[in-house]
């Protein structure tokens, strides 16, 4: 868990891009067919595209990052399509250069 949340860190990742965060929630994690015991976990899980897209950079990489790590956690025979799909995405939604800069002055 700690290298994919490096990875993330390192490379400013945000979330992944719409379609691919689709693929991830209904393909890798099959969260669709979550037996969600709670409602407030599944909401902080819940990938923001489509009616969520509209959600700040912040709430975006919280759910992503929520999203990995209960799914990880939880489901030990899903880590290795996780981790694949972290180290093989190349659609990312990440911060710009400029506004990484701009938070650091």
């Amino acid at each position: 868990m700690k290298k994919i949340l490096d990875f993330i860190k390192e490379n400013n990742i945000i979330c992944p891009a719409p379609a691919r965060w689709d693929l991830l929630w209904v393909d890798i994690f099959n969260a669709h067919e979550e037996k969600w015991r709670d409602p407030k976990i599944r909401a902080n899980c819940f990938p923001c595209v489509l009616g969520g897209s509209d959600a700040d950079d912040k709430t975006k990489s919280s759910h992503f990052i929520t999203s990995i790590k209960y799914f990880y956690g939880k489901y030990p025979c899903k880590r290795r399509l996780i981790e694949y799909f972290i180290f093989t995405n190349d659609c990312w939604h990440t911060e710009t250069f400029e506004k990484l800069t701009e938070e650091r002055r």
